[in-house]
Formats: structure tokens, sequence, C-alpha cells
């Protein structure tokens, strides 16, 4: 989590001296960078057991790919109690398990994979649009702020997810792995 905390301290410091826009759109950059690769150091040894491997698969993860399999997951329906749950939840849930069949989930995931997915998804799309449009409708450095904020908690879920050895959670790194990983081209 070295490089996470390092990009963090990167984007506190931004956000601190920053003065003007590109200071807070590197801000939000640096905050998405920061998750992005907590969650690359979380996901490499739950995938690959080898050291080496581990460092080279670091290169393999693809950003979009990674936020497409995030956005699914993170479309689960709320927690219910299947037992008192109405037919247009139970619905719902059974339709949003077709989406996720592919990525081998069959029932709803821990809390804190589905948080870590919402907000991996969120930061993203912030990170993009700092990264390539001018602007946007709020404050730019209350988005840096809460950009930081939002990387320091999928780094805090992560720590969380690593130290029950949540399932749900390597699933997701190994989904994530698997759809940035494209077949060779002939």
């Amino acid at each position: 989590m070295a490089t996470a905390d390092e990009f963090l301290s990167a984007a506190d410091t931004l956000i601190a001296h920053g003065a003007d826009s590109g200071h807070w759109r590197r801000a939000v950059s640096t905050a998405y960078y920061a998750a992005f690769h907590c969650l690359i150091d979380a996901f490499a040894p739950t995938v690959f057991a080898d050291l080496l491997t581990q460092d080279e698969c670091r290169e393999w993860f693809n950003h979009s790919d990674m936020k497409a399999v995030a956005t699914t997951v993170a479309s689960v329906p709320p927690a219910m109690d299947p037992t008192n749950a109405s037919e247009r939840e139970l619905r719902s849930l059974a339709e949003w398990l077709k989406h996720v069949s592919p990525y081998g989930f069959t029932a709803r995931p821990s809390d804190q994979t589905v948080e870590i997915c919402r907000l991996f998804k969120g930061l993203q799309e912030r990170r993009h649009q700092a990264d390539y449009f001018a602007g946007g409708g709020r404050s730019q450095a209350t988005e840096a702020n809460k950009a930081v904020t939002d990387a320091r908690r999928i780094c805090t879920l992560v720590s969380e997810c690593v130290a029950i050895a949540d399932p749900d959670f390597r699933r997701l790194g190994a989904q994530m792995l698997r759809a940035s990983l494209k077949p060779p081209r002939r």
C-alpha cells in the first residue's frame, strides 16, 4: 500500500497548496491512482503466489475494464431479507445476478466489495472528467477533497477485505484482471 499512500500524500499536498483548478484537477486524478494501486496491490497476491508474477501482473490491469466490472457489481440492488422481500425486489436481484454471472457471483457480494465498486466507479469517472474536461458543476477544491476521501475509503475497505480474506473481494480482483486481459490478435 506504499504506492497508494504516496499518491494520497501527493493529492493532499496538491489540495493544501493548490491555488487553481490545475492543482485540484491533478489532485482528483492522483486520488484515483491511489485507489487503483491500492486495489492492484491487494489483488495481485490473491491471483498469483509468485512475487515476480505479482509485480508483472500490475501492468495487466486496464482502467476501463476494471470500471466495467465495478459498475456491474455496484449495480446490485440494496440488501434485503429474502424471506420478506417483495416480488419486485426478488426479480431485481435475479436480473442483477444474470448480469454478474459471467463474473462468478452467484449471490449478493459483501457490503465492502459493493462499496469498493461503487466508489471506484465514481472515482474513475471524476478522474476522467478532471483529466480531460475543465470545469464541472462543483467547486474543484471540493471535488478534490471528495476524491481523496473516497480513495482513502477504498483503501480502508480493501484492508478490511484482505484482513478477513473476503472471497467476494478476491473474486472481484480475479474478474477485473480477467476482463483486462485481451486474447492475442492473430
